[in-house]
């Protein structure tokens, strides 16, 4: 038996791992060995479910919820927290469980207990025909993501996680036909502009970056409403936004950015000079420091002074 997985697998270490799994399980004879590993994958289901060909129904309570786990999981592309998964697909404690003992095979566990599928072929597997009844719509995986995503916003949007808060608006935008009123409500909610920018303290600049343009997105929003309560806020974000993107060399865009906290800080300073003046020297300080980074020492010498 080892000896025809060896033949089959190749140099794929997938294959020969999911085979010797399932033969040490008893699933096929050296006679019968699957011949890809996509046979394997569907073998594996079946067996976990009690099939020789159906879906992955009645598990966890609801019809399809196990093929509906799998498609979330594997359309975002990230590791899942745990919680987010249990409010997407509506389960106990004890419905993760099932879940994951079941098809603990194709599950990988961060330390801080977010789960991801095991490797890429299974996510390409799900997507492709050769699925069957167990293929997956990506769209459909993230509509489910949306769903916990906006529940956890309404329940607490600072208590949001790292998952939640940084995928929530890029997925209503994504559904915004459907979800109009919801990105609505999402770019009005103070408290996840105030965690996104918690979140902006770590991880690559990149990330970092895209958390601070999606708080931004939110205060810009919030300003066109109330802009005596939220224009600082705004011109704040604008600045710490400018600051990161500075950190990356990307100084067109931190001058963007910076000229917008500048006008903003002019705009208030008129109504209170005492109060946001030195948010206008900050500004101009900053600005000209970005000029003289792109050659612009003339421009540069008369922020500074000015």
């Amino acid at each position: 038996l080892c000896g025809e997985i060896i033949k089959g697998a190749g140099a794929n270490f997938q294959y020969a791992r999911v085979a010797c799994d399932l033969a040490d399980r008893g699933a096929f004879e050296a006679a019968a060995v699957p011949a890809s590993l996509g046979e394997l994958y569907r073998l594996y289901l079946d067996r976990a479910f009690g099939r020789e060909k159906g879906a992955l129904e009645g598990m966890a309570g609801t019809s399809g919820d196990a093929r509906d786990a799998l498609c979330l999981i594997a359309s975002m592309g990230e590791p899942i927290p745990r919680e987010t998964l249990r409010r997407a697909m509506g389960w106990r404690k004890r419905d993760e469980g099932d879940f994951r003992r079941d098809l603990g095979m194709f599950l990988s566990e961060t330390p801080d207990g977010c789960v991801s599928l095991f490797h890429k072929s299974f996510s390409d597997w799900l997507w492709s025909d050769e699925a069957d009844v167990y293929q997956c719509e990506p769209r459909e995986g993230r509509g489910l993501a949306l769903g916990a995503c906006l529940a956890s916003l309404r329940e607490d949007a600072g208590g949001m996680s790292r998952f939640e808060a940084t995928n929530l608006l890029p997925l209503l935008r994504e559904f915004k036909g459907t979800h109009a009123d919801d990105l609505r409500e999402a770019l009005g909610s103070v408290g996840l502009a105030e965690r996104l920018e918690e979140l902006s303290g770590d991880g690559r600049l990149s990330e970092r970056v895209r958390r601070r343009e999606e708080a931004l997105s939110i205060y810009h929003t919030l300003a066109q409403m109330n802009p005596e309560k939220y224009l600082p806020r705004e011109a704040k974000s604008c600045n710490d936004l400018a600051e990161l993107l500075s950190k990356m060399g990307r100084y067109a865009d931190a001058k963007r950015y910076y000229v917008k906290a500048l006008s903003s800080y002019r705009s208030l300073a008129e109504d209170k000079p005492g109060e946001y003046k030195p948010d206008v020297a900050m500004s101009r300080s900053n600005l000209g420091v970005i000029l003289s980074k792109t050659g612009h020492y003339k421009k540069a010498e008369k922020m500074h002074r000015e």
